[in-house]
């Protein structure tokens, strides 16, 4: 019998993800953020200070893409260090379904570097993410089973996710802690 409970459990250690964690929620606990913007515009959620978390988790759909002749649908959720950050933008160049993900540095305001996700998203489509930081800026952003890494080299200071010309709905969103 003893030996019948160790195979299950070896079987049970093995088939562990590599990112099981223990995450601890924060307060104010789960919560939800809808950003459905008009054409054209911009709209954003942020988190001030986020010295004393570092994940936040989240079941996000895109409801909407809009039409703008100007600007291009596109979601972003990011990890910011200063004037620079890391973000994990989903968009639509051709300004229709499926969306594109991709994991971007961006320094002075321009992509310095860029890992891209081989899935896509489609409209009403739920995607499970969680993006996670270390103390010296490293952020990890898993969609599904793909998981993107891109060192800032500095303390994250905030979070943002923000829309533009479209709506963008993150249900439930949970922030907190994860200890490895």
């Amino acid at each position: 019998m003893r030996q019948i409970l160790a195979v299950v459990a070896c079987a049970v250690l093995v088939s562990t993800p590599a990112w099981a964690e223990t995450f601890t929620l924060s307060p104010p606990g789960a919560m939800s953020v809808d950003l459905d913007t008009r054409n054209g515009a911009y709209s954003f959620w942020r988190i001030e200070d986020a010295s004393s978390i570092n994940t936040i988790r989240a079941t996000l759909q895109i409801h909407r893409l809009g039409e703008d002749p100007r600007w291009a649908p596109a979601f972003t959720v990011s990890c910011i260090g200063g004037a620079d950050r890391i973000a994990f933008r989903i968009k639509s160049l051709d300004r229709k379904p499926p969306l594109t993900m991709h994991l971007e540095y961006m320094k002075d305001g321009k992509v310095v570097e860029e890992q891209d996700y081989l899935a896509t998203i489609g409209l009403d489509e739920k995607i499970e993410l969680t993006v996670t930081w270390t103390v010296d800026g490293a952020v990890s952003v898993r969609v599904g089973d793909e998981k993107r890494t891109i060192t800032l080299g500095a303390p994250i200071r905030s979070v943002e996710i923000d829309g533009s010309t479209g709506e963008i709905e993150l249900n439930p969103l949970a922030i907190g802690t994860t200890v490895p």
